[in-house]
């Protein structure tokens, strides 16, 4: 894949992310984004947060990187092992029926996020979430020209590191993960 193909890739997925999302929020009142699939379950908003999370933990790190980038010299972009690893942890399959589960770490769980004081609150998260969209947006933009796929930026995992433009892959499906997610809620 070049950079320009995977470039485009990912402002396809973003294009279904953002379609998703518009749908969500022009059926949903207020109080179904209150709503859980089950006891002990995240609603629709914690859903987002968590999302919003997991994408700052990446995205806070790319201006740094940014300053490095310089113009792609190679055609073909180069994925790691394991960025591809944690993008494949949050496909979907054919029917978006999630193929792997995970528990995630209390740097991404809102409940836990709340435990520890921070207060989720609602408007905020949907602002933050349609903000990092769109810096997600830029960036993949950014890939069919810049070596973003030369960049290093810390996972969740300690020690662990994966490049920009794996990140950026990350993020897409992890974001498409939870969207089906909160769209499943929402039906129920």
């Amino acid at each position: 894949m070049t950079h320009a193909e995977a470039s485009e890739y990912l402002l396809q997925r973003l294009k279904t992310i953002e379609e998703k999302l518009d749908h969500i929020f022009y059926y949903s009142e207020g109080e179904d984004l209150l709503k859980t699939a089950g006891k002990g379950s995240w609603n629709v908003v914690e859903v987002f947060y968590h999302i919003n999370l997991l994408n700052e933990s990446y995205l806070d790190q790319f201006p740094a990187g940014l300053k490095k980038a310089q113009e792609v010299k190679s055609a073909t972009i180069k994925r790691s092992w394991l960025g591809k690893k944690l993008e494949n942890a949050s496909l979907l399959d054919a029917d978006e029926k999630v193929l792997k589960s995970f528990k995630s770490p209390k740097a991404t769980d809102p409940k836990a996020k709340v435990k520890a004081g921070f207060a989720i609150v609602e408007k905020v998260v949907f602002q933050e979430l349609l903000r990092d969209l769109k810096e997600i947006k830029n960036y993949s933009e950014l890939l069919a020209s810049k070596n973003l796929d030369q960049l290093k930026v810390n996972t969740l995992l300690p020690l662990l590191k994966v490049t920009m433009a794996d990140a950026l892959f990350i993020m897409l499906e992890h974001t498409n993960r939870h969207i089906v997610q909160a769209e499943k809620i929402l039906k129920n």
